[in-house]
């Protein structure tokens, strides 16, 4: 390995200490953004869960305050009908009431007609509504029938009617329009890029957003059935129906609101935007200070040591092949210039133990400059010879220092 290579590899091993710290931070500022996207997600999730209690429990109370009228309990239609139409027109999220005795006919609505042929005892919150005596939410309708309406999914919510004596004579049904409820939901709950889902008890999608014709009306994928059945809130990583990345928040069958799931989910790429940005950031000045680092240290080590060693053994390399004027221009304390090599250096290195010193230096194995230092005085003693060459002139009077 060359010497301009050992000193970009110390380089390198220089900036991995900031690259290690880089990398430590970012890992830990990352899982501290996940903790706080999954705990968002959550709350988020809750958030649509309470906005659906109040909804829920809005039209129950009007539900009670009808359930209370006497044209109700008594099914006198002539009366009722014209009072559901006048409610009705006050609270158009509801697209329609109906009244229904113990037997499933109708007998009162906004309408103003009843229905006597048909049955409808067989609906899912009528039965519901009867045996838990109390009010219930029922399941995904495509077209409301019972309460004379054109095709558009609506999700009754009931409640029995009571007569004057305390008896069950029939059920109190409202038809809550789920257009209207998907978007008083994005509007207050959804953040921007996000999602939210919302199922009946059955796993049927009544509210999705983006994208509602993908799911709606639809059994739930698997993957969302799973957290559904789940027994507490919690956190998941998927791609939604429009392909996007998000971290969702859901709210399983279990919790409040009671059979109904709630999925809210946070697009990763809008919630670790900051983080990434710090990252791309952070990156990037620890490669601009790898370059710079690699770069002064190949330009510093080619002019200040590559240059003037190839200079110094090229002289020492044109000397041993006679031409004995050769000299490099070295700068001196004072701004001077001194020339090397000298005489004393020219006998030194003829001298056969400095040679073998400098074949040793010039093959890696010691430094020439050390050998090159000393320049002793003396004469030659006597049956030593010059290694290769016939001693110059210059070196009549040189004496190598004794071995110690």
């Amino acid at each position: 390995m060359t010497l301009t290579r050992r000193l970009l590899l110390l380089a390198l091993i220089s900036v991995l200490p900031a690259i290690v710290i880089w990398t430590y931070t970012e890992v830990s500022l990352r899982r501290d953004r996940e903790a706080e996207v999954n705990d968002l997600a959550i709350r988020q999730a809750q958030l649509v869960g309470a906005e659906l209690e109040r909804i829920f429990d809005g039209v129950y109370g009007l539900l009670l305050a009808i359930d209370e009228t006497r044209s109700i309990r008594s099914f006198d239609t002539a009366v009722c009908s014209p009072y559901l139409k006048a409610i009705q027109e006050k609270v158009p999220y509801v697209l329609s009431f109906v009244a229904m005795d113990i037997s499933g006919h109708i007998r009162c609505r906004p309408t103003g007609t009843i229905d006597t042929q048909h049955y409808y005892a067989d609906r899912a919150y009528f039965h519901n509504a009867i045996s838990v005596r109390g009010f219930v939410v029922g399941d995904y309708t495509p077209v409301f029938e019972e309460g004379g309406l054109r095709p558009h999914p609506v999700l009754p919510l009931a409640l029995p009617i009571w007569d004057e004596r305390g008896e069950l004579v029939g059920v109190l049904a409202a038809a809550l329009d789920l257009k209207w409820l998907a978007q008083k939901v994005k509007e207050r709950t959804v953040p921007e890029n996000g999602s939210v889902t919302i199922a009946d008890r059955r796993g049927v999608v009544i509210v999705q957003d983006p994208q509602p014709e993908r799911l709606l009306g639809k059994l739930l994928p698997q993957d969302y059935l799973n957290q559904a059945r789940a027994r507490s809130v919690g956190t998941a990583q998927i791609v939604g129906p429009d392909g996007v990345r998000r971290v969702v928040g859901y709210s399983p069958f279990a919790v409040a609101p009671q059979d109904v799931y709630i999925n809210v989910g946070l697009s990763t790429k809008a919630a670790f935007a900051s983080i990434n940005q710090a990252a791309r950031r952070g990156f990037m000045l620890i490669a601009a200070a790898l370059i710079l680092a690699l770069s002064l240290s190949a330009l510093l080590s080619r002019a200040f040591i590559t240059q003037p060693f190839d200079r110094l053994i090229g002289a020492v390399r044109d000397w041993r092949q006679g031409n004995y004027q050769a000299r490099i221009d070295i700068p001196g304390k004072a701004g001077s210039s001194a020339s090397w090599p000298g005489p004393s250096t020219i006998c030194w290195t003829m001298w056969p133990n400095a040679s073998r010193r400098f074949r040793r230096a010039r093959s890696g194995r010691a430094w020439p400059w050390r050998a090159a230092a000393w320049a002793p005085g003396g004469t030659i003693r006597p049956g030593m010879q010059a290694v290769g060459r016939a001693r110059p002139p210059q070196c009549s009077g040189f004496r190598p220092p004794r071995p110690r």
